[in-house]
This record gives C-alpha cells, sequence and structure tokens, in this order.
C-alpha cells in the first residue's frame, strides 16, 4: 500500500535511492547539514552517524564491495518535509564476504525514514533487517 500525501517529500526520496542505485552522484540529494545515521544490524553492530563528507566518503567505500544494489519501494507515505519509505534492498558482493562469494547477494528489509529541507536530504535514519548470511 502506498499512500501519497506530499508527492514531491516521497518523490525526492525515491530519486535519491535511484540515485544510489544507478551509482550516480547523491551530493546534490544532501543538505550540506544532513546526517545519515544506520542503526546498529548485523552489517553495523554499533551502527553509525554520518556528517554529509563522510556519507558521501562511504558511499564510494560502499560502491567498490558491492558490484549493484537495487531498493524496492513496497510502501511509503509523507507528510510536508518528512518521508517513510519500507524497502527491499539487494546487494550484489563485489568481494567475498564471511562465507558468501564474489557475486553472492545480500538482502536487507528496511525503514527509512527522510527529513527534507530546501529540496535535499537533511536526516536520513535507517532501520535495516538483514537476512541471515
Amino acid at each position: 500500500m502506498v499512500v501519497h500525501m506530499t508527492p514531491a517529500t516521497e518523490d525526492l526520496a525515491r530519486r535519491y535511492l535511484r540515485a544510489l542505485e544507478e551509482r550516480t552522484s547523491i551530493t546534490d540529494f544532501l543538505h550540506d547539514e544532513a546526517i545519515i545515521e544506520v542503526l546498529p544490524n548485523r552489517l553495523d553492530p554499533k551502527g553509525t552517524r554520518r556528517k554529509k563528507a563522510e556519507a558521501l566518503s562511504d558511499v564510494e567505500r560502499g560502491r567498490k564491495l558491492l558490484s549493484s544494489e537495487h531498493y524496492e519501494v513496497t510502501s511509503a507515505i509523507s507528510s510536508g518535509e518528512r518521508a517513510v519509505l519500507e524497502v527491499n534492498w539487494t546487494g550484489v558482493l563485489a568481494v567475498a564476504l564471511g562465507a558468501l562469494k564474489v557475486g553472492d547477494s545480500l538482502r536487507a528489509r528496511c525503514s527509512m525514514h527522510f527529513v527534507m529541507r530546501e529540496g535535499r536530504v537533511l536526516s536520513q535514519t535507517n532501520y535495516d533487517c538483514f537476512e541471515a548470511f
């Protein structure tokens, strides 16, 4: 079920995910004061909280670990400058990870909470639930 309360906010979040998926620059999507927070999960047990420059660096590092990634938005709701997307994420490994080989897939169900300001992502909080690997 997709609820469209504020299409521009939801559209911005979807275009941002598409840029990540297509491996194009996300620099212009992020507000200068952006904070990206990933809550603790199987890949990142302590979680992370990054400012824009660190987040951009993390994206580049991730692109070296994955040969591709896909974001399937399964539901979305937005109001004002806030959007919440439920996403099925799949990443194909470019390097071995534990028992996984190059070419194997990682999968996670994610809840992504966005706050936008001035047409860009001011904050993103991810609740990522990885499938067993």
